[in-house]
């Protein structure tokens, strides 16, 4: 990860998160002076953006998202987290039995997912939202097939059939009510 001085187009710091070869990726998201940064080790760093500084590492599987004054990220043990941005530490933690998923979505107080359930993670996928601030499911419901997303916006979750990363001729995208999960548009 390099930190630019924008007037002076220069690199102002530079971090190692992990990657070993020439191309690679990570995840970011910013909030405030603090960049967080998931790389391909599987771990997410906060990094002060302003002189590189790295506050604090933890494990975690999926890209974070910042809302609410917390850091969201999903973890290895099929949880979401809940962070403190400035420590780190757990504010809460989900425990809605997720399975392979996708990076949650923040809409003020709800927390949406994707997922398809640990137990038997190729057959029963659900999308589901939970109080973003207790951990509590609001609702779940069965999909049939695995989404990637979901994104809200308005009163409808975005999501995308995910089997049209093998197949581009599948990309489905469905809508879906945001207070009960009911297919909207197929």
């Amino acid at each position: 990860v390099n930190g630019f001085d924008l007037t002076t187009r220069t690199v102002k710091w530079q971090r190692n998160i992990g990657i070993t070869t020439s191309i690679a990726y990570s995840d970011m998201a910013l909030d405030g002076n603090q960049l967080f940064v998931r790389g391909p080790n599987g771990y997410l760093s906060a990094i002060n953006k302003m002189t590189g500084t790295v506050n604090w590492t933890k494990p975690a599987y999926l890209a974070p998202i910042c809302a609410n004054n917390k850091v969201y990220s999903y973890n290895y043990d099929y949880k979401i987290y809940s962070l403190d941005p400035a420590t780190g530490n757990v504010i809460t933690q989900f425990n809605p039995n997720l399975g392979v998923g996708t990076t949650p979505f923040v809409d003020g107080t709800t927390l949406y997912v994707s997922s398809a359930t640990p137990a038997n993670p190729t057959s029963t996928y659900f999308i589901a939202s939970y109080n973003a601030e207790t951990g509590a499911e609001k609702w779940r419901k069965d999909v049939g097939v695995y989404y990637d997303g979901p994104v809200v916006a308005g009163s409808k979750i975005y999501a995308i059939n995910s089997l049209a990363a093998s197949n581009p001729t599948l990309y489905t995208l469905k809508s879906f009510n945001v207070n009960y999960g009911d297919v909207i548009d197929s």
